[in-house]
């Protein structure tokens, strides 16, 4: 890689901390202030919504937060279809991002172990990725560079992205608006969906997750 390239890797990398930080420390904003904010649109309150959930991968603003405030905003229908729709095209977005980075990246030869998970990421596009999505620890837009970065296929990306992003969707959405009516059945609700997801992220971690190590530690040796 040339100088040139390591620069502009370096400059990327700084600039994406730094909006970290200040997105953590300095605007701090909240699910309710988020709320407010698209609520003054009026009509175009969803198409804003929609827009700021896609341009939101630029920005690293937490992706739980944008959820809730459409919770928070919409209700539970149509905060849910929102989501989604804002969730995927910010996903997809981030994921054009990181094939353009990672186009001079993947022209070097890469060996050894990275070679090995980016290969298997590719055979496994959909099931990697939906399992990536599934597990809450990982970071969402970290999740979309890497299968851009990776060369996932679009078509199994795009589908392990929605399914993944439907679970989620439908718990905030309903936490939102358990949060500002205070009715009880819509809290009630979120926990049972993320509780849900929990037994199936534990599902898949033991039958495809561990599976997959064990191939790649095959592999090495």
């Amino acid at each position: 890689m040339s100088t040139k390239s390591i620069i502009k890797y370096v400059v990327f990398l700084t600039a994406v901390v730094t909006i970290a930080w200040l997105n953590a420390e300095v605007f701090r904003f909240s699910p309710q202030a988020v709320r407010d904010e698209i609520l003054i649109l009026g009509a175009w309150a969803p198409v804003m919504y929609i827009a700021a959930c896609m341009l939101r991968p630029l920005i690293l603003f937490p992706a739980s937060i944008m959820s809730l405030a459409g919770g928070l905003a919409f209700g539970p229908a149509a905060g849910v279809i929102y989501i989604l729709i804002g969730g995927t095209s910010g996903a997809l977005l981030a994921y054009g991002l990181g094939r353009l980075l990672g186009k001079e990246l993947f022209q070097t030869k890469i060996k050894g172990r990275m070679e090995i998970w980016r290969r298997k990421l590719e055979a496994e596009g959909f099931r990697a990725t939906l399992l990536m999505r599934l597990l809450p620890v990982l970071n969402f837009d970290l999740v979309s560079y890497v299968c851009g970065l990776s060369r996932v296929r679009l078509s199994s990306y795009t589908a392990a992205t929605v399914i993944g992003l439907l679970p989620g969707a439908i718990g905030y959405s309903f936490l939102g608006s358990g949060l500002l009516t205070g009715e009880w059945r819509y809290i009630v609700s979120a926990v049972s969906v993320f509780a849900a997801l929990l037994i199936v992220v534990v599902i898949l971690r033991k039958k495809g997750y561990e599976n997959n190590i064990n191939n790649v530690n095959g592999d090495l040796q």
